[in-house]
């Protein structure tokens, strides 16, 4: 029987959505993807009901209020069981100096990865409320703690996330709802391909990274962040919020060049 709903946003996308939407189903939620992609969405819910567990594929487009609230106001009542969770991993990126940024681009990105998940969250606090409590989970960005060139307006808008996170802990936490954030390091994903690949050789760039921008000199998996996002939605996390837990190999306290040091 499912522990209740627990809705992933952008939860069919290759990479950190697929591996929330697999962990969270694998912990015994039944796990609403929700995303733009509906197509991508069904698709991955079915594989996962094909292994046993409990998934469902919704449309969502968290920069749209009415899908929002379709999604929270309807499709969620419909699966009988009550909210327990939100992952707000729904993202977008982009790479480009500030001063080449057009204001629509500021906005759509803002639009997506901040508004998002205020409308999620605004959407999923009444839910989790009257089932007594719960978790909600956000997927930031280590660009936010240290921006590599090309990130400000990625890094502010999950700079903003963290804000928001802090806020909505300290809002509800008398209600037992708790909210706390994972900043993600370099987790190996389509998207995140392609951008390197648009530098060069993507291969060979992450293994520069990994070798000398880490202290531990592996790629981190999508399956790392659907752990801990599970860990922070269950009742092991109970008195943890407003946290900010980083997966990312100790990148965002590397003050140097990791072969300094070493023989």
């Amino acid at each position: 029987m499912s522990r209740g709903v627990v809705v992933v946003t952008g939860g069919a996308g290759d990479g950190i959505g697929q591996g929330v939407s697999r962990a969270v189903a694998e912990a015994g939620w039944t796990a609403l993807i929700g995303d733009l992609d509906v197509a991508a969405a069904q698709r991955v819910s079915a594989d996962l009901r094909a292994e046993g567990l409990d998934a469902v594929g919704a449309p969502l487009d968290v920069a749209d209020e009415r899908s929002v609230d379709e999604l929270f106001g309807r499709k969620v009542p419909s699966l009988g069981g009550p909210l327990r969770g939100l992952v707000n991993n729904a993202g977008v990126g982009l790479v480009k100096p500030l001063g080449d940024v057009s204001a629509t681009e500021w906005d759509e990105l803002h639009g997506i990865d901040l508004r998002g998940a205020f409308l999620c969250a605004r959407a999923a606090i009444p839910l989790l409320a009257s089932a007594g409590g719960g978790s909600i989970v956000n997927i930031g960005s280590v660009q936010a703690l240290g921006p590599h060139v090309g990130y400000s307006s990625y890094a502010a808008a999950k700079g903003g996330l963290v804000g928001l996170t802090r806020g909505i802990a300290a809002d509800y936490g008398w209600e037992h709802i708790r909210c706390s954030i994972i900043p993600p390091g370099l987790v190996d994903s389509p998207q995140n391909r392609e951008i390197f690949a648009s530098w060069g050789d993507a291969d060979q760039f992450i293994k520069d990274y990994v070798g000398t921008r880490q202290m531990i000199p592996r790629l981190i998996t999508p399956e790392e962040i659907g752990d801990l996002a599970a860990f922070l939605l269950s009742d092991a996390s109970r008195s943890i919020t407003a946290a900010e837990i980083t997966i990312d190999a100790g990148s965002s306290r590397m003050a140097f060049d990791n072969r300094e040091g070493r023989s």
